[in-house]
This record gives structure tokens, C-alpha cells and sequence, in this order.
């Protein structure tokens, strides 16, 4: 009876989020030849970072209460439950408001790096290197109880084997990598059951994945060249710890991560007859999830394939061009939010042409 009166709440939101960060950064990078092919790779990067976040909301109800007495008489029991929900509404409204605070953050972190480099030849060479990276702790705003909440950096250890190589003289260039990046204390939104807008963000996951690139290059001939690159990564949350408190009902250990596709691969022909210019491309995206958790098979968004082109006379100091977007008009989904029943779909097919002044 109570949400066919008042169907949703309606709600004026103002908010005001400003951030400062400072950053400083010490780094260098050093190579020292053990033999006449094989190198020592070291480097380091110092960072520290200061952030200060500030956040100020006013939420006001612009609707009308369901009057109680369209309920029942004063005093009755559903008077007066109406009268409770009402004013149950107008708190989750004024849980929302906030004064002006602030968060002042600081951050420092040593990223170290070190690897092998090995020359076998002029034209081919592989490395395997070792690094530390990491993303900054911050503050966050929970906007249904206009909490400011502290959250931490985040770590991960990066290890990358890569090859780079040319053939033929050099008109063939191939170069791939092959990763594993082991990731801790991981920044990610927790839900504390309020109501949609309870949440912020908090270290809650351990995770990895793996995989590899390979790309490769070639000029065909003198007005043809052509490249082709393959992707291929597997993730997966190992562990999900949430704060006391949350009320997040999805445990993301054991899921992959959203919109991380198995496989990548683009490819595309360049060419130039005189002032004539153009280039044919296509790059595909495998399955992705788009949710987390267990039931993430639910929102499995097939792949697709996108074929782009470009044509155009160049001239000395002008170009003149066409070109097709989605050229196939391939039809899909980019984003997909389940929860909400919202999408982004893909570019559509376009056609267009332009002029480009250069100098």
C-alpha cells in the first residue's frame, strides 16, 4: 500500500567532491652489461603522495508524504506505521546530508625493478624483469550516510618475460610478452545495506592473472604495410574479505574479473598510391562478464567484431578524407549493468568524411 503511494523517493541531491594531490617521485633506471650479450636490469621509483579529499552534500525530499490518515484513523495500526515509514523516509533523506569535512592522506611507496636483458643476435633479444607497482589509498564519500571513509593503497608484483625481434631485414618486426601480476589488498566498493547509495570503497581482494601478447609488424611492399596483434589473459579473484559490517551478499572469490576477455585481436592494412591514403582495421573482443561473483555467468556478453576504414588524398599541407565506423554494422552490448536494467551499446555503423590542415 505504501509504495503504490510513494513509488520511489524523490530526492534534490547537491554534492560537492573537490580533491587536491601532490605528488613527488624518485626514479632511475640503470643497465649493466654482465657479458657483451647478457645485461643486469635495475631501477626503482620512490613515490609519495598527499591527498586531501573534502566533500559537502545537501539531499532534500521534494515529494509529498503519504498522508496516515488515507491509512486509517489517528491512533490505529496502520496510522501509525505510515507515520513510522514516513518519518523513516525523511531519515535516510537527512542521512545523506553532510557538513563540510575533510581527509587529509599520505602515502609513500618504494617500487623496486630488476631483470635480465639477453642480445642473441643484433635483430633479436628477450628479458624477464621483475617490478612492483601500486595505486595510492584515498578517502571516499558514502552518499547515503555522508561518511568520508579512509581507504588504503593497493599492491601488486608484476612479472614480464618479452621478446623483440626483426626479420627480413627489418621489414618484419615481431615482439610479444608473456605476464603474471599477483595483486593485494585490493581497492573495491562494499555495500552496507542501507540502501542502493550505501557504499564506498574499501581494501577487500586478493587476485592475479596471466597471459600474453604477441604483435607483429610487416611492410608487404612499398605502398602496402600490414600488423596483427593477439591478446589472450585469465583472471581471477582469489580471496574477498569485507569490512564488519558489509552487507555485500556477492563473494568475488573464485570469479574473473568484468569485461577482462579471454582473447584480443586486431588487425589492419595500410596503404599509400601516390597522395592516395587509406587503412582497413578490425579488432575483436571475446565473451566478457559483465558482473562479478558466482552467478557472473548470467551476464556473459558475447563477442564481437568491429571493421573500421579510411580513405584519403593527402596533399601538401591538407588532407581530405572519408571513413566507416562499424563498417559491418555489428550490433552489441559494450556495458551491460543487470541490477539496473541499463546498457551501453557499441558504436553504431557511421560514415563521414573530414579535412585536416596540418603545418
Amino acid at each position: 500500500l505504501y509504495t503504490a503511494a510513494l513509488p520511489v523517493i524523490p530526492v534534490a541531491y547537491a554534492a560537492d567532491f573537490p580533491q587536491r594531490v601532490r605528488t613527488a617521485a624518485l626514479f632511475g633506471d640503470a643497465r649493466y652489461k654482465l657479458t657483451d650479450r647478457l645485461s643486469l636490469i635495475g631501477g626503482f621509483r620512490y613515490d609519495h603522495e598527499t591527498n586531501r579529499y573534502t566533500a559537502e552534500t545537501v539531499a532534500t525530499f521534494t515529494g509529498t508524504l503519504p498522508s496516515p490518515t488515507a491509512f486509517g484513523a489517528p491512533g490505529t495500526p496502520l496510522f501509525l506505521a505510515v507515520s513510522a515509514v514516513n518519518q523513516g523516509v525523511l531519515g535516510l533523506v537527512g542521512n545523506a546530508n553532510s557538513a563540510r569535512a575533510s581527509n587529509a592522506r599520505s602515502f609513500d611507496a618504494f617500487l623496486p625493478k630488476a631483470g635480465l636483458n639477453m642480445a642473441w643476435t643484433r635483430d633479436v633479444s628477450t628479458a624477464f624483469t621483475v617490478q612492483r607497482a601500486y595505486r595510492s589509498g584515498g578517502s571516499s564519500q558514502n552518499p547515503a550516510r555522508a561518511l568520508l571513509v579512509a581507504y588504503d593503497p593497493e599492491y601488486s608484483w608484476n612479472y614480464e618475460g618479452s621478446l623483440r625481434s626483426r626479420w627480413l631485414d627489418g621489414k618484419l618486426t615481431l615482439n610479444a610478452n608473456v605476464f603474471y601480476i599477483d595483486w593485494k589488498n585490493q581497492q573495491t566498493n562494499a555495500f552496507f545495506g542501507l540502501n542502493e547509495f550505501d557504499y564506498n570503497t574499501v581494501n577487500a581482494g586478493k587476485s592475479h592473472l596471466y597471459g600474453f601478447e604477441v604483435e607483429a609488424q610487416g611492410q608487404i611492399s612499398r605502398a602496402v604495410d600490414a600488423y596483427v596483434s593477439v591478446g589472450h589473459v585469465r583472471t581471477k579473484f582469489d580471496d574477498f574479505t569485507l569490512p564488519n559490517g558489509s552487507t555485500s551478499a556477492v563473494d568475488l572469490a573464485g570469479s574473473e574479473f568484468p569485461y577482462a576477455a579471454h582473447w584480443t585481436i586486431a588487425g589492419g592494412v595500410n596503404t599509400r598510391v601516390g597522395p592516395v591514403v587509406g587503412n582497413l582495421n578490425a579488432n575483436y573482443r571475446g565473451p566478457v562478464f559483465s558482473d562479478v561473483g558466482v552467478t557472473q555467468v548470467q551476464g556473459r556478453l558475447s563477442g564481437r567484431t568491429v571493421v573500421n576504414a579510411r580513405l584519403g588524398w593527402e596533399m601538401d599541407h591538407v588532407t581530405i578524407f572519408a571513413f566507416a565506423r562499424n563498417l559491418l554494422n555489428e550490433d552489441y552490448k559494450q556495458y551491460d549493468f543487470a541490477s539496473s536494467s541499463r546498457a551501453i551499446l557499441g558504436d553504431p555503423q557511421t560514415f563521414g568524411g573530414g579535412v585536416e590542415v596540418h603545418f
